[in-house]
Order: structure tokens, then sequence, then C-alpha cells
């Protein structure tokens, strides 16, 4: 972030969409995650422990 202030100057458009940027990605990227990891019932319930990908005649 310092470095784009400093390349582009503190009242530049794209300092500002790479320090707003970062601040948004990291909470999103991690509330991503967290229903991931919520909802991974969800998605290999459906599948048996014994195969890791399902196949057409498994279905």
């Amino acid at each position: 972030m310092a470095v784009a202030i400093a390349l582009f100057g503190l009242e530049s458009g794209a300092a500002l969409a790479t320090v707003v940027g970062v601040l948004e990605e990291v909470p999103i990227m991690l509330s991503l995650v967290w229903i991931a990891n919520k909802t991974r019932g969800l998605f290999t319930a459906r599948f048996d422990a014994g195969s890791a990908v399902p196949t057409l005649e498994e279905e």
C-alpha cells in the first residue's frame, strides 16, 4: 500500500483502489473460507468415504 501511494501519489485513484482493494479482499476471503468450512458436510455427505471423486455410475 505504501508503494502505491509513493508511486502514484496520495490523491491518486490507483493508490486509493490499491488500499481499499486489500482492505476489502481479506475479510471477504476469510468469510468465504468460514462459510465453506461450515457447509463442508453438505458437499461431502453425498459421496462415500472410499472414493475421492464420484463417477457417473455412482450417481
